[in-house]
């Protein structure tokens, strides 16, 4: 059931509107706009996997060290991830993206519910994705499919590549650098915005917590719409809308096609 108030809905149809009016505008999700597909957010006040944080499990040193525990908790994860479908707020993002509102689409998820085929190189995910696994000894690449292939093969439960190295998630595990070419890509489309939408994050972690003030300083407007306090609440050119984001994605996006050439 619909639960968005009618204060929230006026604002969220003003959030429509200023899209439609804007010369670049992006969007920064976090993973705030997976939870309504389903997936549990690990790194949450309860985000513990056998009373360890996911922060010790999710690094490359657990990975070269145990990666038998290692991905018996990724295992999980991909588990988790292969029955989870775009909600209502990832389809919004789509319709906008391909009715060319929304320019680019800047991730920190790892899901893959930011469907690539749809955003192609509208798409930064600046951690990577689970929808693939890499071998980091001879660079082998693998889609999700065949990684848990291997998983169900191997007796460990640790799949490896086919030069005998175990295969690590395609995400930027904790002690790992971002991917170069992802970061620069949401630079630009950050630095080019005149208007970022961000969607369920809190905008405290880094690099998340630069990107509104880099559009900001720019002249920009930032939108947040997220359930629970973020870093910008209060700070000027911003608008906040506490919502589900299943239900108003929708309401962004019905407003702001209905604004183009308004």
């Amino acid at each position: 059931m619909d639960s968005t108030s009618h204060a929230a809905r006026t604002l969220l149809s003003q959030i429509g509107r200023d899209i439609a009016g804007s010369r670049f505008a992006v969007a920064f999700t976090g993973a705030g706009i997976s939870t309504e597909s389903g997936l549990p957010d690990y790194r949450g006040p309860s985000g513990l996997w056998k009373n360890r944080r996911f922060e010790a499990l999710a690094n490359i040193e657990a990975f070269k060290d145990d990666p038998v525990e290692f991905w018996e908790f990724y295992a999980h994860r991909l588990a988790v991830l292969a029955d989870a479908e775009p909600n209502a707020a990832h389809r919004a993002l789509e319709s906008m993206y391909r009715a060319g509102l929304i320019k680019g689409v800047i991730t920190q998820n790892v899901d893959g519910l930011h469907r690539r085929e749809v955003f192609g190189d509208g798409l930064a995910e600046l951690h990577g994705s689970l929808r693939t696994g890499v071998c980091l000894d001879c660079e082998s690449e693998f889609e999700s499919a065949e990684v848990e292939a291997r998983i169900a093969e191997a007796d460990d439960g640790v799949p490896r590549c086919n030069c005998g190295y175990p295969i690590k998630p395609g995400v930027v595990l904790f002690g790992e650098l971002l991917p170069g070419e992802q970061v620069e890509r949401a630079q630009t489309q950050t630095f080019e915005a005149d208007y970022m939408l961000c969607l369920g994050s809190s905008l405290s972690v880094i690099p998340a917590a630069f990107l509104p003030a880099t559009v900001l300083d720019n002249g920009g407007r930032v939108a947040i719409i997220n359930q629970g306090p973020t870093d910008y609440d209060d700070e000027p050119g911003v608008i906040k809308v506490e919502a589900s984001l299943a239900e108003a994605m929708p309401i962004v996006a019905a407003d702001a096609e209905r604004g183009v050439g308004a």
